[in-house]
């Protein structure tokens, strides 16, 4: 933290007496910090979900609403992509879940597909309500998942990495985002997948948590 402090000290209120190359090593500081809390807070959660020390705090609660703060959230991240973000879900979906696990669950899945897709891309969200599952569905245009990358994807470190294979894409990230929100649908029973029809055709992520018997009258 205090490294991350004096370099943005640095890059704003001395940012007129330094140069182009100075401001740029700076800069690169300050990414490998942010990089280096994103992998602590990463292990550390990963850590309480394996422990079992961290118990859910299970409500009941409209899933939409919390899907519908993740796009706001993430909106700006979006158009500096250039990525139109289309939201398409049922008004309401009301289930137990924990609201702080489940909106990082959400919050990891469209990052990814902001991320992962080249500049000005589609990313859409959709929801689909069965008997017994709500299912939620992250949709993308962008650069796709081999057969092979699909059944890593979700294990531990289990980051696919495109740095240098041409793609307009941000690569940060500790690698465990995926792995972690698995471990999250996990401990609600539910269950968590990909979908892509291979290199350069898109990926569809999906979640689905199951209805508790006594609100499938509610949704």
């Amino acid at each position: 933290m205090h490294i991350k402090g004096y370099a943005d000290l640095l890059l704003h209120k001395h940012k007129v007496n330094l140069g182009i190359e100075q401001l740029q090593i700076i800069s690169h500081i300050k990414k490998g910090v942010l990089r280096l809390e994103t992998l602590i807070y990463d292990i550390l959660h990963k850590a309480e979900l394996d422990s079992g020390h961290g118990e859910l705090n299970k409500v009941k609660d409209n899933l939409s609403s919390l899907i519908d703060l993740s796009v706001r959230e993430l909106n700006s991240f979006a158009a500096l992509r250039g990525h139109s973000i289309i939201l398409d879900i049922h008004d309401s979906m009301i289930t137990i879940f924990d609201k702080d696990q489940m909106r990082h669950v959400i919050n990891n899945l469209i990052t990814n597909a902001i991320k992962y897709t080249p500049l000005n891309g589609i990313i859409g969200i959709n929801s689909i309500i069965t008997d017994d599952f709500i299912t939620v569905a992250v949709q993308d245009n962008g650069i796709g998942l081999t057969e092979e990358q699909i059944n890593r994807l979700f294990t531990q470190f289990g980051k696919i990495e495109r740095y240098g294979q041409g793609f307009d894409i941000i690569t940060d990230g500790s690698g465990l985002g995926l792995h972690i929100a698995k471990k999250i649908i996990d401990l609600h029973d539910g269950k968590i997948w990909v979908e892509s029809g291979g290199r350069n055709k898109g990926s569809t992520f999906y979640f689905s948590l199951p209805r508790n018997i006594d609100l499938k009258n509610s949704i």
